[in-house]
């Protein structure tokens, strides 16, 4: 049993899991109040001794020599320099303005040791340290000669997803800070420069507190030695009580996120005194008024920049980026995103059309979120029911899509009042505390297309949506038959309401293809795949043709057509690298699909590179120790054992369980897939006993998580026969073979390579039993 993430993968909230224990010297972040190392502590002011030489540009510090001054703050001077052995390289060198200061020395190296154990792609690397001819300590850093965030983003005419990106990666760079101890306190967009590497934007964080920028007008170092930029800093920064956390660099960056999308600072420029009143006030006016409160020919050019249309933007920031924004610059700490994780969780909710958490939970606001996540994978599906038995989650489709003519725009809030209304009902219905008894996600599923069909008969857009979410949840239980019937009575509701082409009956499609597909009937799959993607290609909608290709290419490839399946495969990987560039998360899941490919082709070695390339985006964005991480590793190990190296393949499946074990319940369906995976490693060494043991790991789950005929049972117990055989247990092998057979021929038809596998297995068994009849059946 292999994993087979698909492109429509949901994304989220990246972390850095690199948490090495600190050094004494160093707390580290024990919880989002707890204040950490800032690299602008209290210090009484220093004054330099005027006859305290500098070096200056032209001279030679070590290996580097000096070309220009970059940059300046109260103790420090930063300067472009050459590195001259033992190779050529420019870099940032920063140099301690006094030789004499003790405390100021101290606060220097304390901090070279906090730069130096932070690493991650997305700060600025530390290449060395050292003392200069005239005793002062400097420290080497990478240089970056990209522009800052925000004129990068302008200059390249990047829309709000693109920037969201950007931007999510930068929190990420700053969590990784916190985790080491290191608060930043001078976050602003020119500390963050971005540069390309194969043509896809690469913020870095800069200037941990050393130098100051020259050119910047509202750059103010305060008493006491506090360095800070005013129109980003938080207002517990600018009271100067000292008690300082990981919130404020929070709210640093909800400043960065605020010129980002709206085009300007949400403070304008008026004097220092006044701008401090208004940050600490709590002054903060919502992006998308204060974009709205620009003159017609700036909205006009901000709304260029960003791939809109003024009116279109304004739509685009109310309400979740309006939310998002606010919750980072709340006046109260307590108010705030806990952590630059949080926040980059919540801004990767927003591109991926999830609720947020700076939203009110509302019921029409989760509706209007959920259903276009409706075929996710498994494990998100069992989410989305909880959910549902929860009440917690409605479904409708987005009503806010920008750019959607009047007309669609009623037509969908229309709607979405009365999918909402329904399915609180239902909720309520459906709630155990209201029943006494707890309900199966079955029975849930069931009593909603109950009521569909018998509340909602003139209402054909309401029905046509709720069928063809609950259909989509059918499928994701492996419920086929139950799904299908929904899906294709949706489909035939929104052939008969909506316009030729619409979007809403492409995402049917797919659904309905994904279904038949599943099920082992790949003549009717394909056809219906294809259609969704002419109708998305004829949108120009490149994000949802890129999924129907994959849904398309996935049909071909369980067809052995695997020339075709590569090449459509190919185009929605190109379609994903082009949009959302080659370090994207769905460009990984595409990599993941495109790996199984291969695997199916027997070229391992092209499977080894794309699941390898897939594994690696994944670890980047999500840490080491993600759920996703462990998929891949699931695939990478796949493809070692067939190619007979067991050893590492059974090293990638344990890393993979011990990763599931942690971030999963008891039960869960992955933690199943690695047992399974470990028994089918165990068959190919013939350890027959811990194949069975490892495939009785699988069905235990399986009893835990899914429904009694699950095609996974199938599999599992398919495994177990084979262990059970080898043992010698005959009659208890065959035993196994018919109840795998009996879910296998429910679920597909006689020809799927599961079906076949098993007949051939019981006829082996068969052999076994006629030359030794003194085999018994045996319990398990």
């Amino acid at each position: 049993m292999r994993h087979h993430p698909d492109s429509a993968e949901p994304e989220i909230g990246s972390s850095d899991a690199d948490s090495a224990a600190p050094t004494a010297d160093l707390p580290t972040l024990a919880d989002p109040g707890r204040p950490v190392f800032s690299l602008e502590e209290t210090l009484e002011p220093f004054e330099e001794p005027e006859e305290e030489p500098l070096v200056g540009v032209g001279d030679r510090v070590g290996p580097y020599r000096l070309l220009r001054l970059l940059g300046e703050g109260g103790y420090g001077v930063v300067y472009l320099a050459e590195q001259v052995e033992p190779f050529r390289r420019q870099v940032a060198l920063k140099l301690i303005r006094g030789a004499h200061d003790r405390r100021l020395l101290r606060r220097f190296e304390v901090e070279r040791q906090a730069l130096a154990r932070m690493s991650h792609p997305h700060v600025a690397q530390v290449f060395g340290a050292g003392t200069s001819p005239d005793g002062r300590p400097y420290i080497v850093l990478e240089h970056v000669p990209g522009p800052p965030i925000t004129r990068y983003c302008d200059d390249h005419g990047l829309g709000l997803p693109a920037r969201l990106e950007i931007f999510a990666a930068v929190c990420d760079a700053v969590q990784h800070a916190h985790q080491k101890a290191v608060l930043h306190r001078d976050l602003k967009p020119s500390n963050i420069l971005v540069t390309e590497s194969a043509g896809t934007p690469h913020p870095k964080i800069i200037d941990f507190g050393i130098a100051k920028a020259l050119d910047h007008p509202l750059a103010l170092t305060m008493d006491h030695g506090v360095v800070g930029t005013i129109a980003y800093m938080s207002p517990e920064a600018i009271e100067q009580g000292g008690d300082l956390d990981t919130r404020s660099d929070v709210y640093s960056l909800g400043v960065v996120l605020y010129e980002l999308l709206a085009g300007g600072s949400p403070f304008r420029q008026v004097s220092d005194r006044a701008l401090m009143s208004r940050i600490l006030a709590g002054d903060v006016e919502r992006p998308s008024a204060f974009f709205m409160a620009r003159d017609p020919q700036v909205r006009a050019t901000l709304a260029a920049r960003r791939q809109l249309d003024p009116k279109a933007l304004r739509r685009a920031l109310r309400d979740d980026l309006d939310a998002i924004v606010l919750k980072a610059m709340a006046l109260e700490r307590a108010d705030r995103y806990a952590s630059a994780a949080e926040l980059a969780a919540d801004v990767r909710r927003r591109l991926a059309d999830e609720p947020v958490l700076a939203m009110p939970p509302g019921v029409l606001y989760q509706a209007g979120k959920f259903a276009r996540r409706h075929r996710a994978t498994v494990a998100a599906a069992l989410l989305a029911v909880a959910a549902l038995l929860g009440g917690a989650v409605a479904t409708t489709l987005e009503a806010k899509r920008a750019n959607r003519e009047a007309e669609r725009a009623n037509r969908e809030a229309a709607t979405a009042q009365q999918v909402a209304g329904f399915l609180a009902g239902l909720f309520q219905e459906s709630d155990p505390a209201s029943q006494g008894r707890d309900l199966t996600a079955r029975q849930v599923l069931d009593r909603g297309a109950a009521r569909i069909h018998t509340e909602l008969a003139g209402q054909p857009l309401v029905r046509a949506r709720l069928l063809a979410t609950l259909g989509g949840v059918y499928r994701t239980l492996a419920l086929y038959p139950e799904g299908e019937a929904l899906l294709r009575e949706a489909l035939a509701l929104q052939r008969a309401e909506l316009p030729a082409g619409d979007p809403e009956t492409g995402l049917t499609l797919l659904d309905l293809a994904a279904v038949l597909r599943e099920s082992g009937r790949l003549a009717e799959a394909e056809p219906v795949s294809r259609e969704a993607a002419d109708l998305f290609r004829a949108l120009g909608d490149t994000g949802h043709l890129a999924s129907s290709l994959v849904e398309l290419g996935s049909c071909h490839q369980q067809a052995r057509r695997f020339g075709e399946a590569e090449r459509l495969l190919l185009e929605a990987l190109a379609l994903r690298e082009h949009d959302l560039g080659p370090g994207h998360e769905r460009v990984s899941a595409i990599l993941n699909n495109l790996g199984n490919l291969y695997f199916d082709m027997e070229r391992y070695p092209d499977a080894e590179r794309v699941q390898k390339r897939s594994l690696l985006i994944k670890k980047r964005l999500l840490g080491p120790e993600h759920p996703y991480v462990a998929k891949s590793l699931n695939n990478l190990a796949n493809v070692y054992m067939e190619e007979g190296r067991l050893d590492e393949a059974e090293a990638l499946q344990r890393q993979a369980l011990a990763i599931k074990l942690k971030s999963f319940a008891p039960g869960h369906i992955e933690i199943g897939v690695s047992f399974h995976n470990l028994g089918d490693i165990a068959l190919k060494r013939e350890h027959w006993a811990a194949a069975a043991a490892d495939f009785r790991k699988a069905l235990e789950t399986w009893d835990l998580a899914l429904e009694p005929g699950h095609p996974h049972r199938a599999y599992s117990l398919h495994g177990l026969a084979q262990a059970q055989r080898h043992l010698g247990h005959a009659a208890e092998a065959q035993a196994l073979e018919a109840r795998a057979l009996a879910i296998a021929t429910a679920r597909f038809p006689a020809d799927h390579p599961l079906v076949v596998e098993i007949r051939k297995e019981m006829a082996a068994v068969s052999d076994v039993q006629m030359l030794h009849p003194e085999l018994k059946i045996e319990s398990w």
